[in-house]
């Protein structure tokens, strides 16, 4: 036995490990006349070439300074020409797994004219020392130039700062380069200047649950006692965004508090009940309360109501409105949506999606 053991450490200590085969650019997708992406050598695995680099979320930053003003913008790649090809491909109930396109940013520009103000501080690529997809740019405006800045967006179709972004990738036939827009669309709106401090550590926030829809996988499985029997709910996915018009939002320390205003948010629960062999898809409006904790972005929902549903089985309606709310208002549920909420957030937050 001693023996079988030795053989086998030393097969270990003197194998050679198995190289793993690199992820390789194919063959370019091409989606209403342009390349969108590449297929890959893996047949799962599908490259998406960014199309341009626009503002993050369309926000910036203003900050008066009484002789100048200040805006900071932050642009990011842009798949949006892929859109409806992965939107179309995951509704074949696909499970392709799609990735940014690997690549070098080899120069990124904000082009400014003199009218408008110069860029003072800047993030583009760099050999070494950046190689982050993101782009920053400090604009810095005399009070004329922001003036003028500020006319020229009150003009409806508002004030487009253009510029470009050199970048390099691979695919299995050689090493290419191309070029995309950076574009900026600056309204009125986007053009104020930070609010106060106070107000403006809940802006943040709010927009996270009002910009966006909240997607929450498995939050709702379980099994649900109706009595003499019980069912078994899987393959749940629960989809918001929050109403901030109808939510009120206030600050107690380091905690957020969310208080509903009657119907507070909407979206569509989707699951499978095991024991009817069914599928459920429904269009849900709720109301929602709860808190969230700033130390560590965790939320604590108080209470979840399931205000109204739309189903295509209309006859099912009553008895699904009647057991989805007793089931998501129990406080395992509660707590689970509740952890799921944290996690989404925490996710939004440290995977870039929020900045300011």
């Amino acid at each position: 036995m001693f023996s079988n053991l030795k053989r086998l450490c030393l097969t270990l200590f003197f194998s050679t490990p198995a190289l793993a085969v690199p992820l390789q650019a194919t063959f370019p997708i091409g989606w209403q006349g342009k390349t969108i992406g590449f297929q890959t050598n893996d047949p799962q695995v599908e490259y998406m070439r960014p199309e341009s680099w626009e503002l993050q979320r369309d926000k910036t930053l203003v900050q008066e300074t009484g002789t100048d003003a200040l805006l900071y913008t932050v642009f990011r790649p842009s798949y949006a020409t892929a859109l409806p090809y992965v939107t179309q491909e995951k509704a074949k109930g696909s499970a392709k797994i799609f990735l940014p396109l690997p690549s070098v940013l080899q120069k990124a520009e904000l082009f400014i004219d003199d009218l408008i103000g110069e860029v003072e501080v800047e993030q583009v690529p760099h050999p070494t020392l950046n190689q982050s997809p993101y782009l920053y740019f400090k604009i810095r405006m005399n009070q004329a130039q922001f003036a003028t800045v500020k006319r020229l967006a009150q003009s409806g179709a508002g004030i487009v700062l253009t510029g470009s972004v050199l970048y390099r990738y691979e695919t299995v036939e050689g090493s290419n380069e191309t070029a995309a827009s950076l574009v900026g669309i600056f309204d009125q709106k986007s053009l104020n200047a930070r609010p106060d401090q106070e107000r403006y550590g809940l802006e943040w926030l709010i927009d996270i649950f009002g910009a966006s829809d909240l997607y929450l996988k498995g939050s709702l499985d379980g099994r649900y006692s109706l009595g003499l029997t019980s069912l078994t709910l899987t393959d749940s996915v629960i989809q918001m965004r929050l109403d901030p018009n109808r939510t009120h939002f206030s600050r107690q320390g380091n905690r957020v508090i969310l208080k509903n205003l009657g119907e507070n948010a909407r979206g569509r629960v989707s699951l499978y009940i095991r024991e009817l062999d069914t599928e459920l898809a429904l269009d849900v409006r709720y109301a929602i309360s709860g808190s969230i904790d700033l130390l560590n972005a965790s939320v604590t929902l108080d209470s979840i109501g399931l205000l109204d549903l739309a189903s295509s089985d209309m006859s099912a309606q009553p008895f699904v409105i009647k057991a989805l709310n007793n089931y998501i208002k129990s406080s395992a549920v509660k707590q689970r949506i509740s952890r799921d909420l944290s996690a989404e957030l925490q996710d939004r937050i440290l995977s870039g999606d929020l900045f300011f």
